[in-house]
């Protein structure tokens, strides 16, 4: 008998079935739980590599919590301290609903028309051509290859929630890192245009 049979006798059998019945109605919420552990995680890495580093001055950590980590599009973003205009972010989030992790470069709000300045159609260039897309949200963003709410990753996540949550929460940070200085220039150049991308 192979392996998913023994499984589906072992559980219909009369003495397992109602516990089995039973887990089957919890999963969801062991999946929530495990979520929000994930997200206020990432959120406490990110402000605690935020507070120790030169960039604390200008940019600032915020979660998506009050929306609800439960929320399918939800995530952690490093924004600027202080914004007069529509400006640039570095964020993680989850998205679609086996919520697959996308990093990127978002706008403060929602941007649909055509971007002027001559430094960022070029920045925007250079990460199409590894890969990013683009929506009226994301000037820049693509997938991390981890979808939170796989039973593969919930699973990596309920052994080592430390190790995957920091080796996430560095991810975001190395890009975040390697672009801040161009980001925070273009910000600069925004708020010169009137606030016009």
């Amino acid at each position: 008998m192979d392996y998913e049979k023994a499984v589906v006798e072992f559980l219909s059998s009369k003495e397992n079935l109602p516990f089995a019945l039973e887990i089957a109605e919890k999963i969801e919420s062991v999946k929530d739980k495990i979520q929000v552990e994930f997200w206020e995680l990432v959120t406490k890495k990110l402000e605690e590599q935020m507070a120790g580093s030169p960039f604390a001055e200008n940019w600032k950590v915020k979660s998506d919590k009050e929306e609800s980590f439960l929320n399918n599009h939800v995530g952690v973003a490093i924004i600027p301290a202080e914004a007069e205009c529509i400006s640039l972010t570095v964020k993680i989030k989850q998205v679609s609903s086996v919520c697959e992790i996308e990093k990127g470069i978002r706008w403060s709000s929602e941007f649909q028309d055509e971007i002027t300045i001559d430094k960022l159609v070029k920045f925007k260039k250079e990460y199409e051509l590894q890969g990013f897309k683009t929506t009226p949200w994301w000037l820049l963003h693509k997938g991390t290859g981890y979808k939170i709410r796989t039973d593969d990753f919930l699973i990596r996540l309920a052994h080592d929630l430390e190790g995957v949550t920091s080796q996430i929460a560095d991810l975001v940070w190395e890009f975040f890192s390697e672009n801040e200085e161009e980001i925070r220039h273009i910000n600069k150049l925004i708020e010169e245009n009137g606030g016009k991308p």
